[in-house]
């Protein structure tokens, strides 16, 4: 059976599953190699879940201040406090998914596929929070461009 035949069968037992197409679109599941799939459930939650983890990883040194990297300090320097604030929620919201996703893929299948439809209702909001928390830290190093700025604060790398 392929991928997506697999998952029809899954969605006919759990209707609640987005359609193949859209969590195909969104995590591209289809580009699965069939032969190293043991539970389609488990491989999609790690997929959804490999994505919230680039997630945190992306907005960590803008909140993290306590590094004392370049990397950090350049886009900590250029975010208000307040914009970090809410950076920090959403840190924390990713990182509870990531330990609620991680013990539903250490339970049955029903535990699984439950999460994989709790991620996927809230996927397009956090990505939207993403995209703009990404903008501002895009922002971030498009305002630090002058090494004699960075030779003041004392760290050229």
């Amino acid at each position: 059976m392929n991928i997506e035949e697999e998952y029809k069968s899954l969605k006919e037992k759990y209707s609640n599953l987005p359609k193949y197409k859209d969590i195909n679109d969104e995590f591209e599941i289809g580009a699965l190699k069939e032969e190293r799939i043991v539970l389609l459930p488990r491989t999609i939650l790690r997929i959804m879940l490999s994505n919230v983890s680039n997630y945190i990883s992306m907005i960590e040194p803008a909140i993290n201040m306590t590094s004392g990297s370049l990397h950090t300090m350049i886009e900590a320097k250029h975010i208000s406090d307040e914009n970090k604030k809410e950076m920090f929620k959403h840190y924390k919201d990713l990182s509870k998914l990531i330990h609620e996703g991680i013990y539903a893929e250490m339970g049955d299948e029903k535990e699984t596929i439950n999460f994989i439809i709790k991620l996927w209702k809230s996927w397009k909001e956090l990505k939207q929070k993403q995209k703009n928390y990404l903008k501002e830290i895009i922002s971030a190093w498009s305002a630090e461009d002058d090494f004699e700025k960075q030779r003041e604060t004392g760290y050229t790398g």
